[in-house]
C-alpha cells in the first residue's frame, strides 16, 4: 500500500487529501472519469424520458406504461452502478495501489464485479431502509420527523460502519467470505466513526457551496425569464429546470465519488496503524 501518513490525519487533512488525489486521478487516467460522466448523462436522460412518460405514451396501456417505467428505472439503476464502480475503483486503486485504470477496465474484472455487486446490496439495503421509514411515517404521521431523523442517523452509522468495504475489495484484499468482509470493515471502522463524519461532512461541503450558489443562479434566471424577453425566453423555463436537475444528480456523483477518495486515504490510515 502506497497511500501512507506521517501523523494521525484530521477530517480537514482527509478532505484535502481526498480532493487532491482525484484531481491527479482525473489528470493522469481521465478515461474512466469520462466514461462514468457518460453513463450518468445517460442515466439523467432516462429520468427525464421517464418524467415524459404520462405525456408522450399518454395513448398506451396502463400495465404497458408502467412496464416501460419499470424497465427505465431497472436501465437507469444498472448505469448507476456502473458508474460508480467505473469511477470509485479507479480511484480507489489509483490512491492505494498508484495504478492506473483504463476506461473499461473496473466493470470487465472480476473485483470489478464484486464492487458493482456490493454497490447494488448497498444501494437496496437503503431503499428498503426508505420504504421501510415511509409506511411507518404514513402509518404515524405525527412520527413523520423523528422517523426521519432516526432513519438519518442509522444511514450515516451503517454507511460510516460498511464504507471500508469498498476499498478492500477494489484493490483484491482477500477475505474468507460476505460475512468476513463486513465483519473487517466494522473491525477496522472502531474508533474512527467520527474521523470519518468530519472527514465526509468536509469532503461533501466544497460541492454543496458551489450547487446553492447555482440553484441560486437558475431561480433568478427563472424570475427574469418572464421580463427579459416575454414568451420565448419564458417557454425555455423548463429546460432551465431540467438542467439544474441534472446539474443536482451530477453534483451527487461527484460526492460519491469524492467520498470513496477520503475513505481511501481513511483506508490508508487504519491499515498503517495495523501494520
Amino acid at each position: 500500500m502506497l497511500a501512507t501518513w506521517e501523523t494521525p490525519p484530521t477530517g480537514t487533512e482527509l478532505s484535502v487529501r481526498a480532493w487532491r488525489s482525484l484531481r491527479a486521478a482525473a489528470r493522469q487516467m481521465p478515461g474512466p472519469y469520462i466514461f462514468a460522466f457518460a453513463l450518468c448523462l445517460v442515466a439523467l436522460g432516462l429520468i427525464v424520458a421517464v418524467s415524459q412518460l404520462p405525456h408522450g405514451f399518454a395513448g398506451l396501456n396502463p400495465v404497458l406504461r408502467s412496464s416501460l417505467a419499470a424497465g427505465f428505472f431497472l436501465l437507469f439503476l444498472l448505469l448507476l452502478i456502473l458508474a460508480v464502480t467505473t469511477a470509485a475503483v479507479a480511484t480507489h486503486r489509483f490512491i492505494l495501489l498508484q495504478s492506473r485504470t483504463s476506461s473499461l477496465a473496473p466493470i470487465t474484472t472480476s473485483y470489478g464485479l464484486r464492487f458493482s455487486v456490493w454497490v447494488l446490496a448497498v444501494l437496496l439495503i437503503f431503499v428498503v431502509l426508505a420504504a421501510i421509514a415511509e409506511r411507518v411515517s404514513s402509518a404515524v404521521p405525527a412520527l413523520d420527523k423523528l422517523v426521519r431523523v432516526v432513519e438519518w442517523i442509522i444511514s450515516i452509522v451503517l454507511t460510516a460502519n460498511i464504507s471500508l468495504i469498498f476499498p478492500a475489495v477494489a484493490t483484491e484484499v482477500p477475505e474468507a467470505g460476505i460475512l468476513s468482509r463486513i465483519r473487517t470493515s466494522l473491525n477496522l471502522m472502531r474508533g474512527h466513526f467520527w474521523l470519518f463524519v468530519r472527514g465526509a461532512i468536509l469532503t461533501t461541503l466544497p460541492v454543496i457551496l458551489v450547487m446553492i450558489v447555482v440553484a441560486i443562479f437558475s431561480a433568478l434566471l427563472v424570475w427574469l425569464l418572464p421580463s427579459i424577453s416575454g414568451d420565448w425566453l419564458l417557454s425555455q423555463s423548463n429546460s432551465v429546470l431540467y438542467g439544474f436537475e441534472a446539474l443536482m444528480e451530477l453534483a451527487q456523483f461527484v460526492i460519491i465519488i469524492a467520498q470513496a477518495a477520503m475513505v481511501s486515504w481513511l483506508y490508508a490510515w487504519i491499515r498503517q496503524q495495523q501494520a
